[in-house]
């Protein structure tokens, strides 16, 4: 497979011309040696469950 972008919830990959479906989310972790930033890129199914959840529409 060429170039593709891998989705850093389920794994799944799609070719890199889908880019703009998906959604880079960043966030700062304190931990042991100081606060760190993370960054995750998310399909858009992925995306759709992660605002589900934090809408407390699913567990």
């Amino acid at each position: 497979m060429g170039e593709a972008l891998k989705c850093d919830r389920c794994g799944e990959t799609y070719p890199l011309y889908e880019y703009n479906n998906f959604t880079d989310i960043e966030m700062r972790v304190w931990g042991i040696g100081g606060p760190y930033d993370c960054e995750y890129r998310l399909c858009p199914s992925c995306m759709a469950k992660l605002n589900d959840w934090l809408k407390g529409e699913q567990k």
